[in-house]
């Protein structure tokens, strides 16, 4: 069916022993360069309107096949075919407030149930991945969609609210890190994500998530100005957001592109964000310890007499452990206000940041 005359949806029942337990959506969009499959909310009521006809066409399939299996004189020479059980039912088309079928779970393989976005970008279905078969693009550098996805954080009042109360100068001078990370509810739960505050202990130079990560997709918190503080991301920051907030944001906050991690500093702030459709790959702890002992090598090359860290030496050497250490595709930074982003790129010939802004 088409919907809008912008997107082709193809429903497909999804069948558990003999029944159908729910349906997918496949949807073909941005000028059929995009296919997604996700599955439909069983509480939508474009869903409670059409499950009952999948249901009932697939209990004929059921019947039909049977009845074949019983034998019969089809199919042999001179005889009618036999039928293949198919059913042809016809389903209403979404139309007004049930355009949106509320659509959830994605970024996973279709059929595995826990269906979502499994390619894009790939012309007409040509080359998809770079050859690899796999249907994925991980990184598009043609991809804005980051930018678009930080400017959708920035206009919601509650992020606007937290980034602000860390962006003081009481915050910075504090003697241990404070921030909120965002919540997203449980699968099934129509509500909308929230904030938690977490602190670090007094004295320190770090700060801990629960014990328990499960639907945490996205943080943002402070770095203060303690004596050796690093005003950009740690390695133990991309390192969280690799292995827990992009894994959280696939199954609960409505794909990679809802992962973010930000960090509020007196020297500036960043957002780090990932444009690929496919995980890069966690880390495991001796990557993070290579990773942790070249950036602190790195960074102490650039402090100055007072041990200080210049902040357009940070960047450049940020850039640098980004792009060529630890290189994961599709992880982007940016540098951020409360209202205003800029996309940071390392040039690997002049081993500088080069920035570029946000559409506003």
């Amino acid at each position: 069916m088409m919907k809008n005359d912008t997107e082709r949806w193809i429903l497909y029942p999804v069948v558990k022993g003999k029944e159908v337990i729910g349906i997918e959506v496949g949807i073909l969009k941005n000028n059929e360069t995009q296919l997604e499959f996700w599955r439909m909310d069983p509480q939508d009521d474009y869903y409670k309107e059409i499950i009952n006809l999948f249901r009932l066409a697939y209990s004929e399939k059921i019947l039909t096949q049977q009845t074949m299996n019983k034998g019969g004189n089809c199919g042999r020479p001179g005889e009618e075919p036999c039928s293949t059980g198919e059913v042809v039912i016809t389903i209403p088309k979404p139309n007004g407030p049930k355009a949106n079928p509320h659509l959830y779970l994605p970024g996973a393989n279709p059929g595995s149930g826990d269906p979502g976005v499994i390619g894009g970008n790939c012309g007409a279905y040509g080359n998809c991945g770079g050859g690899s078969g796999t249907g994925e693009t991980p990184n598009d550098p043609n991809n804005n969609d980051s930018c678009g996805k930080i400017k959708e954080k920035q206009n919601n009042q509650k992020y606007k609210d937290k980034f602000e109360a860390l962006n003081k100068a009481e915050i910075f001078n504090m003697d241990k890190e404070t921030g909120f990370y965002e919540l997203q509810p449980p699968l099934g739960v129509n509500a909308p994500p929230g904030f938690v505050q977490v602190d670090g202990p007094p004295g320190s130079s770090d700060m801990d998530l629960p014990d328990d990560t499960e639907r945490i997709s996205g943080l943002f918190h402070s770095h203060n100005n303690a004596e050796g503080s690093i005003k950009i991301f740690s390695p133990i920051d991309i390192i969280t957001f690799i292995n827990i907030f992009l894994k959280n944001a696939r199954k609960y906050g409505g794909g990679y592109a809802n992962a973010y991690s930000t960090v509020v500093t007196s020297a500036g702030s960043y957002t780090l964000k990932f444009t690929g459709t496919a995980h890069p790959g966690g880390v495991d702890f001796n990557t993070g310890e290579a990773w942790d002992k070249w950036y602190k090598q790195n960074m102490a090359e650039i402090a100055d007499k007072d041990g200080g860290f210049p902040q357009d030496k940070v960047e450049d050497v940020f850039g640098k452990f980004l792009h060529e250490v630890v290189n994961k595709p599709g992880l982007e930074i940016f540098k951020v206000t409360v209202d205003t982003a800029e996309k940071l790129t390392y040039d690997p010939v002049t081993k500088k940041s080069q920035s570029k802004p946000c559409p506003k």
